[in-house]
């Protein structure tokens, strides 16, 4: 079975950006630095000089840009990969 790059690539992108679009939503809601100190209580590990910094709006979008390229391209990369390895009488 062959796996579509795009397809692949597309959702694997529409799942970071959605997973980016959530943490956007909870830093303009206040909760951010809440959340991210809770995340690392519970790796054990204390946050003593990362801070979360203000909601805005551009860097909101370039983040969720970003990672739907990677995204994509990690993907698309995995799809390659998989189907260059596949073989139908595999079994």
């Amino acid at each position: 079975m062959t796996i579509s790059a795009n397809k692949t690539g597309l959702s694997l992108g529409i799942f970071l950006a959605i997973i980016h679009t959530i943490w956007s939503i909870i830093i303009s809601t206040g909760y951010g630095q809440d959340i991210f100190d809770w995340i690392f209580s519970i790796h054990m590990l204390e946050n003593q000089s990362i801070m979360v910094l203000d909601f805005d709006w551009m860097s909101m979008l370039m983040l969720i840009g970003f990672t739907f390229v990677i995204g994509y391209v990690l993907g698309a990369i995995f799809a390659l990969v998989w189907n260059l390895f596949y073989k139908d009488n595999y079994y």
